[in-house]
């Protein structure tokens, strides 16, 4: 729940995520900042 958390603004849905979104995977002390990740698939 803390990546939907910290991406509530992307994510409507966290049993819906797509590749191509750009989401944050926040940092354990700083649940508001984190990494800017971007969803691949293969």
């Amino acid at each position: 729940m803390k990546i939907f958390d910290a991406n509530k603004d992307i994510i409507s849905d966290p049993n819906k995520i797509y590749p191509g979104q750009k989401i944050r995977i926040p940092l354990d002390d700083q649940p508001t900042r984190g990494t800017i990740w971007t969803l691949w698939t293969c």
